[in-house]
């Protein structure tokens, strides 16, 4: 028997459970994450284990009954994470003078899938570099699309015969003036307490009706996009991000340059993936991947890389446009 089910008919004996509100669906989201942080590293978090089903709903009810306890002592953070965070908050901020933009280098390789217009599906890796001037609000990106790379010459010949050379603009360098980009607003307002900063992270998910893995890794998703050189996060905020990170289920290795990939596994109905994010010695984010690790057969994708990302660190540059100094 599922274990609502076994709770519910315990509560039945005691009367109606009572409807929690959506303040109340919150709280219950936070003390769960708070109950995930205070586990063992070594073990299988509760929440994963598939024999445990309780919904966020049922979490909420026992709250108001029973005035459950759940534990909130903060998890050790990774000791890899912490010890980049440390050196994360003694970096300086970049300094923005007036008219100047932050610049940055991205290097991506993304698994696309296309339709010809005569209706032919076709899949390829797409590389790409980018060029972005970011201030504020405003945003210059220069994008430069590079040849694909094809699983077979078939799929290479139809590419080539099709409007999608056109369309992905091959062999083109293309700008893109953006105005009203939210990219230092969406820092705003965030503690650099690690504990305080974590329940303001997972306010800013949209809230699932129940809390599963897949809450943890878009927590992690965000605080790695939040590291990227497009906020220019403060030193301190840049820290506590990072023991965030570290306070969830992620397993970490050192670089040879003495940063720190941080890795976590995660399973949709379309296959097993895996997530890593590079940080470098100073907390940069320097790398995301995703990789589809194993595949139901019935659903046709390709074992291996979706998307491969590489930023450079952030620079000062005086105008958009202007590349930095070598």
């Amino acid at each position: 028997m599922p274990a609502d089910d076994r709770l519910k008919r315990m509560f039945d004996r005691f009367g109606e459970v009572p409807e929690p509100s959506a303040e109340q669906r919150a709280h219950a989201h936070r003390k769960l994450l708070g109950a995930m942080r205070a586990a063992p590293r070594a073990a299988l978090p509760w929440w994963r284990k598939a024999a445990v089903g309780w919904s966020v709903a049922t979490l909420a009810a026992v709250t108001i009954a029973f005035v459950l306890v759940v534990p909130t002592t903060t998890r050790e953070v990774d000791a890899n994470l912490a010890r980049i965070a440390a050196v994360a908050r003694t970096v300086d901020r970049l300094s923005l003078p007036e008219g100047s933009y932050v610049y940055y280098r991205v290097e991506s390789t993304v698994y696309t899938e296309s339709e010809t217009a005569a209706g032919s599906p076709l899949s390829y890796q797409l590389p790409a570099t980018e060029d972005l001037w970011v201030f504020g609000m405003s945003e210059l990106r220069r994008r430069t699309a590079l040849p694909p790379v094809f699983s077979s010459p078939d799929d290479e010949a139809a590419f080539y015969a099709s409007e999608l050379v056109e369309v992905e603009g091959i062999g083109e360098t293309r700008l893109l003036q953006l105005d009203g980009v939210f990219n230092d607003e969406s820092i705003r307002g965030l503690s650099t307490l690690p504990d305080e900063l974590l329940d303001q992270l997972l306010e800013k998910l949209p809230q699932n009706s129940e809390f599963t893995v897949h809450d943890e890794v878009r927590i992690v998703e965000l605080a790695a996009q939040l590291l990227g050189p497009r906020v220019n996060a403060p030193p301190e905020l840049r820290g506590s991000l990072l023991e965030v990170i570290g306070m969830l289920d992620v397993t970490t290795s050192r670089t040879d340059a003495g940063g720190v990939v941080a890795a976590q596994s995660y399973e949709t109905d379309f296959g097993e993936y895996q997530q890593t994010f590079e940080f470098d010695s100073a907390g940069y984010l320097v790398r995301s991947t995703l990789t589809l690790v194993a595949s139901d057969e019935n659903e046709g994708f390709p074992i291996g890389v979706v998307e491969d990302i590489r930023y450079s660190r952030p620079v000062v540059v005086p105008a958009p446009g202007v590349y930095p100094t070598p």
